[in-house]
Order: structure tokens, then C-alpha cells, then sequence
């Protein structure tokens, strides 16, 4: 970066980005049903999120197979710009078929961003990886839990249309701060290995099944949140403030999560936290105060940076310790494992709820983390073995 530049600047400018990006997805899911394209049926929901998975397959297999030529800044501006052109077509999507494309073009922008952005993080911010990634993590966060509340008061305010028309504003804001802050790429030779080398290293796979497991817990949280919240009565303004602490929670983890990795080592870090958060996602269900759900979202929001934060900075680590900088590659491999968890996770909460309650929901999920630390354990001693 040059050196006239604010230290914190371009990983705010990131984080704003993966907000902006996550608080649109937040805002389409929640009123897809009161669309003018007339959506009611699960499983149209259910080809919608599939369309949008999609999407982020095209454009991170094919960003990670150009860009040796397209480096960073051109993508993350084009990702913001696509983002547009998808919030705009949901707006006005009359039907099913129109609506499907949107959501195409969202996943495709959602895979430019995040795998551009986190590439950034990764290249600029080597010597405290993890801590930065865990601000980065913080503005998706935010976006996530602001989206569909302000989807929500919007939609009451003004419509259908209101939302949208906000977050078109957002990106545009978010793609003139680009154009203004986001350093030039610097020309170098980028190497990128084979898929399957990559894949077959343990200290590439150990860290992306961890990711995996803390998208997937993430995602189970997500559409339960609500209501665990509606079930102790909490109003539209206080649940806001509920999540608002819940995710300055995680930022403010992000240092100590940085320090634990340098004590324990990222191995142990993320077991820890698959640990308790195995423990935390119960809790949310048990808690019969808002007091106490509260203070139960925040620790799920702690073990969850102690699973992403080092689990994102180590798949950077990897890829240097092999002597390579081809960062964009590894990160369209995070963005590809982050989205089948996270949208995995909740597509199948959202109808398992349709079966059992709420809190035996919680209890399964939690025992599927369970099931999954011995997995992470023979992963991490391969790791450590070949190392």
C-alpha cells in the first residue's frame, strides 16, 4: 500500500464491501415472497438459492482461471457494479424466470467480491492476517444481521421497492470509495498450481474443512435468529440492538483470537472454537431471558471468529509457504467452501423446522460440530505430520 494511506483504510474500505454485499443478500431473502414475480412456494425459494450458489461457482472458477491477468482492483469494482445490476433486477423482476437470473448475477458479484476482497487482506496484511481478517469478517457480519431488519423496516415504511432503492445507493457508494481508495494492483508473475495439488495439500484442506464447519454453524443460525428472538418477545428496535452487540462481539474478538494463534497455533484455535460452538448454538436455544440470549449470541459470535479468522488466514499461509502468491486462487476455493456450508446449513434448518421445534433443531446441529472435530483432528495431525 502506499504509504500515504491510513493503515485501517483498505481493510474498512474491504469490510464495507463484503457489508454491502452480505446486507443485499439479507435484504432479497427475507422479501422474496412479497415480489412482484409472485413467489410462494418453498421450492421456489429453494431454486433461488440454488441459483445464487450457482452463481458464485461461475465467477469464482472463472475469476481463479484469469486472474493472473485481471489482479484485484478490476474485479472488486466490477463485483459492486454486477452487485447493482442484480439489486435492480430483483426490484423489478415480474417473474419467476427474471428473478432467477437476478439471483444468478448476485452470486456472481457475491464471488468476484469476496474472493477479490479477501485476496487483498491476505496480500497487504501478512504479518497480522488473522486479525484483519477477523475486521473484514466483521463488516460481512454486520451486513448479515442489518440486512433483513432493514429490509423489514423498509419494506413497512415504503414497499417492496424501498429496500432496494437503499442498497442501491449503498453500492453506489461503495463503488465511488473503490474508485477512490483502492490501491492499484501491482504488476507481478502469479503462478497458480494445479486445482487438485492445492486441494491435496493438508495444509490447505485441514483449514477449508474448518472453514467449512464454521459456515455451516453460522448457517444454522441465521434463519433461526428471528425467532429465537421473537420467542422472548423482543421488538424490531431492541432485536436490532441484540445483533448489533452480537456482532461487535466478533470484532472486538478479533485481537484476541489473533493472540490465541500465536500462543496455540491455528489448529488448536479453530478446535477450540468448534468446541464452543458446539456448546454456544444450545445455549441460544435455552436461554429464557433476553438478557441471556443475548449474552449467548456474543459467544457464538466469539467461537465463530475463532473458527473463520484463522481458518481464512491460514489458506494464505499455505499458499506462501509454497513459495506462490497466487491468493486469488485460494480464495475462490474459500468463497466456493464458505458458500455450500453457510447455504447448505441453512436450507436444510429452514426444513428441518418444518419437522421438529426449535431447540431439538439447535441440538441436532450441534451434534452434526460434534461429529465433525474428529475429522478436524485427523486433518490437523496430517498437517502437522507433512510440515
Amino acid at each position: 500500500m502506499p504509504i500515504t494511506r491510513p493503515r485501517y483504510l483498505l481493510i474498512a474500505l474491504i469490510a464495507f464491501s463484503l457489508g454491502i454485499d452480505y446486507l443485499v443478500y439479507g435484504t432479497v431473502y427475507p422479501l422474496a415472497m412479497y415480489s412482484p414475480a409472485g413467489i410462494q412456494r418453498e421450492e421456489e425459494l429453494s431454486i433461488l438459492g440454488a441459483c445464487y450458489a450457482l452463481g458464485v461457482l461461475i465467477s469464482t472458477f472463472s475469476y481463479a482461471y484469469f486472474s493472473e491477468h485481471l489482479g484485484c482492483r478490476r474485479p472488486m469494482m466490477a463485483g459492486a457494479l454486477i452487485l447493482g445490476a442484480a439489486t435492480a433486477l430483483v426490484a423489478v423482476a415480474p417473474n419467476l424466470p427474471a428473478m432467477i437470473i437476478a439471483r444468478i448475477v448476485q452470486g456472481i458479484a457475491a464471488g468476484i467480491t469476496w474472493t477479490a476482497g479477501l485476496s487483498i487482506v491476505a496480500e497487504h496484511y501478512a504479518k497480522k492476517r488473522v486479525e484483519m481478517m477477523g475486521f473484514a469478517f466483521m463488516g460481512s457480519t454486520t451486513g448479515s444481521v442489518a440486512g433483513p431488519s432493514l429490509a423489514g423496516w423498509l419494506y413497512d415504511v415504503g414497499g417492496y421497492q424501498l429496500p432496494f432503492l437503499v442498497a442501491l445507493g449503498l453500492i453506489a457508494l461503495n463503488v465511488l470509495l473503490l474508485f477512490r481508495f483502492l490501491p492499484k494492483d501491482t504488476p507481478k508473475k502469479i503462478t497458480v498450481p494445479h486445482l487438485q495439488t492445492l486441494l491435496s495439500d493438508p495444509a490447505i484442506l485441514a483449514p477449508a474443512f474448518a472453514l467449512f464447519v464454521a459456515a455451516a454453524a453460522w448457517g444454522i443460525l441465521e434463519p433461526v435468529a428471528p425467532l429465537l428472538l421473537s420467542k422472548q418477545d423482543i421488538g424490531p428496535p431492541f432485536m436490532g440492538l441484540i445483533l448489533t452487540g452480537a456482532t461487535l462481539a466478533y470484532g472486538a474478538s478479533a485481537p484476541l483470537v489473533s493472540q490465541a494463534v500465536r500462543k496455540w497455533g491455528s489448529s488448536r484455535t479453530m478446535l477450540i472454537g468448534a468446541i464452543g460452538m458446539t456448546l454456544a448454538i444450545p445455549l441460544t436455544g435455552l436461554a429464557s431471558q433476553a438478557l441471556l440470549l443475548s449474552a449467548s449470541l456474543c459467544v457464538v459470535n466469539v467461537m465463530f471468529a475463532m473458527m473463520l479468522n484463522p481458518a481464512s488466514a491460514a489458506m494464505g499461509d499455505a499458499i506462501e509457504a509454497r513459495g506462490l502468491n497466487c491468493y486469488t486462487t485460494i480464495y475462490a476455493i474459500y468463497s466456493i467452501v464458505y458458500s455450500f456450508g453457510q447455504m447448505g446449513s441453512s436450507a436444510m434448518a429452514t426444513l428441518v423446522l418444518g419437522h421438529i421445534n426449535l431447540m431439538t433443531t439447535l441440538m441436532v446441529f450441534s451434534g452434526m460440530i460434534v461429529l465433525s472435530i474428529p475429522l478436524m483432528l485427523k486433518l490437523a495431525a496430517k498437517q502437522r505430520k507433512d510440515s
